[in-house]
């Protein structure tokens, strides 16, 4: 009787295959968390930057004051973000929380476009998340109200990944 013809797979070549498996599923977690982390803080970063541009506009428009705040709670800004015009809430952040993992670092929880859509001084408000320095973000307000997005500074990003919120 001829030998029969190899059907399936040994256990060792089962194993070897999982474990191939299992180191490439190891290498590649941490750069996807990573991808992930930076996704986040540039979100957050557009997120307010766009808004600024909005409460700029707005108070250009309307000819009165228009004042965006991080809403009350321990994270700052990274917990999101309301405007206003007098006591008229004009909008908030987003239906969404910002992720939880995010920080920031601001000096002042609130800033301020006049009719002539400037903040009166430069600000920079940075994002980042705990322990992760290289991915940090500042929104940058210059006085005349423009806001842009820029790689942190050293000095922002030391306070950012310290602050719990």
């Amino acid at each position: 009787m001829p030998p029969r013809p190899h059907r399936g797979f040994t256990l060792v070549e089962l194993l070897i295959v999982l474990v191939i498996v299992g180191l490439t599923a190891a290498l590649a977690v941490p750069a996807l968390t990573d991808a992930l982390d930076r996704r986040r803080i540039r979100h957050a970063a557009e997120a307010l930057r766009d808004d600024l541009d909005h409460a700029r506009l707005e108070a250009v428009t309307s000819a009165q004051a228009v004042r965006v705040m991080a809403r009350p709670g321990i994270r700052g800004w990274a917990g999101g973000w309301m405007a206003q015009r007098g006591y008229l809430p004009l909008w908030a952040a987003s239906s969404e929380p910002l992720d939880t993992r995010l920080r920031s670092a601001h000096s002042r929880p609130s800033l301020s476009f006049g009719p002539d859509g400037g903040t009166g001084d430069n600000q920079t408000i940075t994002f980042c998340t705990g322990g992760k320095q290289a991915f940090a973000l500042s929104v940058v307000i210059a006085r005349e109200g423009r806001a842009r997005v820029a790689p942190a500074e050293h000095d922002r990003v030391t306070s950012c990944a310290g602050r719990r919120g």
